[in-house]
């Protein structure tokens, strides 16, 4: 039933957005995956995120991948999430804040920012930190500009 309203929601020209939120944010991630397990059982050679990215683009798109995860990958996501506040939970004040610098660096450095690392960074710090590390990074980058 989950299966046909999100076929429903995605098929022909355009795509019935409230359908589509409604079907997702009121399920229960065991009731998604099993939704997705009965949509490529019911329409082979199809997937649910294949059709998302058929019909959606941009933020619409990772926040319907993200809802219609599976539960699996999700604790697997959340178990990465906690080894790595873990580490840093480890690290001295004065690590912390050049851990967090070199994250910061490394997520807009190059073409393109990575914005889940530089995210995951920034909201994973303390308030008081956030402003302290802020102007360290400011401080490093302009001594690099000055040097580099």
């Amino acid at each position: 039933m989950i299966a046909d309203a999100l076929y429903k929601a995605m098929k022909g020209l355009g795509t019935d957005d409230d359908l589509l939120i409604n079907t997702l944010a009121t399920r229960s991630p065991t009731e998604i995956e099993a939704a997705r397990k009965a949509f490529e059982t019911k329409y082979p050679g199809e997937s649910l995120e294949s059709w998302f990215k058929g019909d959606t683009s941009g933020d619409y798109l990772k926040v319907l991948l993200a809802l219609s995860m599976s539960f699996i990958l999700f604790v697997k996501i959340s178990a990465k999430v906690q080894n790595e506040h873990k580490q840093t939970k480890s690290l001295k004040s004065v690590d912390k804040k050049a851990y967090y610098c070199k994250l910061i660096h490394n997520a807009v450095a190059g073409a393109g920012t990575n914005d889940d690392d530089l995210i995951r960074a920034i909201v994973s710090l303390k308030q008081h930190d956030t402003i302290k590390v802020f102007f360290l990074f400011l401080f490093l980058s302009l001594l690099f500009l000055l040097f580099f």
